[in-house]
C-alpha cells in the first residue's frame, strides 16, 4: 500500500487559513514518524502549525492500545 505524505509548505498553509477563521488544525498523528521519515524532516516541523495532535500508539507504534492528545493544559481538561 503506498502512503501519501501531506508536504510541510501544505501542512502550514492550512494552519495559517486555519489561525485566520480561529480554528484550531487537529492532527491525528498515528503515522507521524512515517511521515517525516518519508520528507525527511523533524515530527516537530510536521506538528508545528497544529493543536491537537492525537498519537494513536495501536497504530503507528504496534502498542496493544492508548491514545495521547498533546495540546494546552485547558484543551487537555476539555477533552477529559
Amino acid at each position: 500500500m503506498r502512503e501519501k505524505v501531506l508536504t510541510v509548505e501544505y501542512i502550514q498553509s492550512v494552519g495559517k487559513l486555519c489561525q485566520q477563521y480561529g480554528l484550531k488544525l487537529h492532527m491525528d498523528a498515528s503515522r507521524l514518524m512515517n511521515a517525516a521519515v518519508k520528507l525527511d524532516v523533524s515530527p516537530a516541523e510536521l506538528v508545528e502549525p497544529c493543536d491537537p495532535v492525537l498519537f494513536c500508539l495501536s497504530k503507528g507504534l504496534v502498542a496493544p492500545v492508548g491514545s495521547l492528545i498533546v495540546d494546552t493544559h485547558e484543551f487537555i481538561l476539555q477533552a477529559k
